[in-house]
């Protein structure tokens, strides 16, 4: 990343983004003048960033992770990590890996957890249902979402969530031609608009967390 540091360049003071401006505007990549301004101004002005997940691992830029007390996402701690200039590999930057890495930084399951995979098929999930779990409150949706990128669906853990959640977060949504396959290049008239019916499935069910088997699914 680039510091914007005062320095003397040309025999001139100025800061390290004028120079950058100035070289991207009025020469050419690989000319003699933009080698001369990288070699002379490299030190200075460049630094390699503390990078939150080095060690490995896909950022989750919106997981939470606390800081010396501070509550923050990823994606704000990498932003403080840039003002800051952090320097890669500094002990400062060891410091912040040690707490934020196991947070931010996670590698995608191969077989993704899914809390709603049961014996019989996968039942969907009710997203906007608050449940309380571990002492915290969050949506199905949310806790869904955070085990299916993070979690194999063989861990302990994921069969431990699936376990006490799935009662309360899953549910077996109506399908519009099950055991058939839905003709999705047709459209009807609902409520007085006309819609296709693949858009029953995924939206005004789905939407609508209609039950398979209920009243409503039936109508």
């Amino acid at each position: 990343v680039g510091i914007n540091a005062e320095i003397l360049f040309n025999g001139v003071e100025t800061s390290c983004s004028e120079v950058y401006h100035f070289l991207a505007i009025q020469t050419s990549e690989g000319s003699e003048t933009c080698t001369m301004g990288k070699n002379a101004l490299r030190d200075a002005c460049c630094l390699k960033k503390c990078d939150l997940c080095a060690g490995g691992g896909i950022p989750d830029w919106y997981a939470m992770v606390n800081v010396n007390g501070n509550s923050m996402t990823c994606l704000e701690l990498d932003g403080i990590i840039t003002d800051s200039m952090i320097e890669a590999e500094s002990d400062q930057c060891n410091d912040v890996l040690s707490v934020a890495a196991p947070a931010c930084c996670y590698v995608p399951p191969e077989e993704p957890c899914n809390i709603c995979k049961s014996d019989s098929g996968m039942n969907d999930v009710l997203t906007s249902v608050e449940v309380t779990y571990g002492g915290t409150s969050s949506t199905c949706g949310a806790i869904f979402n955070a085990l299916f990128s993070r979690e194999e669906q063989e861990s302990e853990t994921c069969a431990m969530v699936t376990n006490d959640l799935a009662e309360q977060c899953c549910y077996n949504k109506c399908s519009l031609c099950d055991p058939l396959q839905t003709n999705t290049a047709v459209s009807v008239e609902h409520d007085g608009t006309q819609l296709g019916c693949g858009e029953f499935d995924s939206y005004i069910f789905a939407s609508n967390f209609i039950v398979e088997g209920s009243e409503e699914c039936a109508a």
